[in-house]
């Protein structure tokens, strides 16, 4: 035990001072700035319209709690790019470490002194903490920035027509009960997949040996999933859900499928075994 916590101590430590932990972290906090900036100017031209008389404008699904960028009601395009982008962010700053430490050998100085499991528990701990920061600080960020320019009203529900918040959608009661318990359930979730993904993508680097081949492969393959999971029911003709990673981080993804508790489970669990099995098939293998 005092291994590995030595271990993910330094993992973490070289993790969080890594330079593209910044450059994702910047590029997430920017697309964030840029959509609080669409939501506030939409709330500005409803506020408008309700003071000229002219129509229901529904403020409440302009206000900070219903434009988050996870609800995506005032600015769906920019938060559509964010989380579109999201696995290619989260797995930029550690997930490849593990295969360049394979390529140049250091890892084989860290397998003599510590147990394997140790070193390779402490790298998965490390890949999924820091991938769950650079999906959590975004969004944090995003509430705490809306919340200066724009109402914390509670959305009603009479505003859903603006919102598109369907009723098996995940915690859509809290929604419009007690928006911050949404927010933090909501940011959570996102933490976890986002953090069980990048360490599925580090375990997935003991046998793609290629590290660019690595980060944009499993970039594409979320997008080549998120696009079997918009047609596969239609062509099917069955009822729908998302099993996407990439919608099964907001609510404005969702589109016709609304996030699910047992979908979401379920992907999560896939990752978790995948990574597990990935990692521990390579212990016993020679590291020269």
């Amino acid at each position: 035990m005092s291994h590995l916590v030595a271990l993910l101590r330094i993992e973490l430590d070289k993790a969080v001072k890594n330079r593209w932990f910044a450059a994702s972290l910047a590029a997430a906090l920017f697309i964030v700035l840029w959509s609080a900036e669409s939501s506030v100017a939409v709330h500005g031209i409803g506020h408008q319209i309700m003071q000229d008389g002219n129509e229901w404008a529904g403020l409440t699904a302009s206000s900070a709690y219903a434009s988050w960028v996870v609800v995506g009601t005032g600015d769906p395009f920019r938060s559509g790019i964010l989380f579109f982008l999201m696995p290619l962010f989260v797995v930029v700053p550690y997930s490849w470490t593990l295969r360049a430490d394979m390529d140049d050998g250091s890892i084989a100085q860290q397998y003599v002194r510590c147990p394997r499991e140790s070193v390779l528990v402490a790298r998965y701990f490390a890949a999924f903490i820091t991938s769950g920061l650079v999906v959590a600080i975004p969004l944090i960020v995003s509430l705490l920035v809306l919340l200066c320019f724009l109402p914390a009203y509670t959305p009603e529900v009479v505003s859903n027509l603006y919102i598109g918040m369907q009723p098996h959608e995940l915690w859509a009661r809290e929604f419009f009960t007690t928006p911050l318990l949404y927010v933090i359930y909501s940011t959570l979730l996102a933490f976890a997949l986002c953090g069980l993904w990048g360490g599925l993508v580090l375990a997935a680097s003991t046998i793609v040996r290629n590290r660019i081949a690595l980060v944009v492969g499993s970039f594409l393959l979320t997008f080549a999933i998120r696009l079997i999971n918009q047609w596969v029911f239609y062509i099917l003709d069955l009822s729908g859900f998302t099993f996407s990673l990439t919608d099964l981080l907001y609510h404005g993804g969702s589109g016709i499928f609304p996030r699910e508790a047992v979908p979401a489970a379920v992907v999560a669990l896939v990752m978790a075994v995948g990574a597990f099995i990935l990692l521990f098939s390579h212990k016993e293998s020679d590291v020269l």
